[in-house]
């Protein structure tokens, strides 16, 4: 009886703790930006960017990111990044949206014309609100054969944002960094 008891408890544990790994390996990804070498590849919309401690960001060391720049102000207003996570090789992905957005309805990840995805905040750092997911093979697959996509979030007065990303030069960026 005891140990059915304990199970739901070892299992939130569990994933609290894997959960914890990826926030961790995420968070170093979408920091790595302020770590890499500024003369990464670009491949269309894409740029690589290489960690110059490669063991705190991903596998290889290596991810490809896209800024989304506001037209007026020329501040970004987004940035993704994808990489592969050192732990097991597996592509995710890490939004980040300016500060003041509402984190509880998340964001919508839509590529093309397939279905959105939900998707949380993770949490919010003076660089902005973070979104983390894995990309797992049917995603990374509509990724690469997708055009572009958008992302809707709600700002802070509850208006709701759309913005629009390319996807040309994913795939042989994402190639790249493999």
């Amino acid at each position: 009886m005891s140990s059915l008891h304990n199970w739901p408890r070892s299992l939130w544990a569990r994933s609290l703790w894997i959960r914890g790994g990826l926030t961790a390996v995420l968070m170093a990804l979408a920091a790595g930006a302020a770590l890499a070498q500024e003369n990464g590849q670009v491949f269309q919309d894409w740029r690589v960017r290489c960690a110059e401690d490669p063991q705190n960001v991903a596998a290889g060391g290596c991810f490809i990111f896209q800024s989304v720049i506001h037209n007026e102000s020329k501040q970004p207003v987004m940035q993704i990044a994808v990489g592969l996570l050192a732990s097991d090789q597996t592509p995710a992905a890490v939004v980040t949206l300016p500060l003041g957005v509402r984190v509880a309805p998340g964001v919508l990840l839509q590529i093309d014309e397939n279905e959105a995805i939900r998707v949380p905040f993770e949490r919010c750092l003076p660089d902005g609100c973070k979104v983390q997911f894995r990309l797992d093979e049917k995603q990374m697959a509509v990724f690469k054969a997708g055009v572009g996509g958008k992302l809707a979030f709600q700002d802070g007065q509850g208006r709701n944002v759309t913005l629009p990303f390319s996807l040309k030069g994913f795939t042989a960026a994402f190639a790249a960094i493999q």
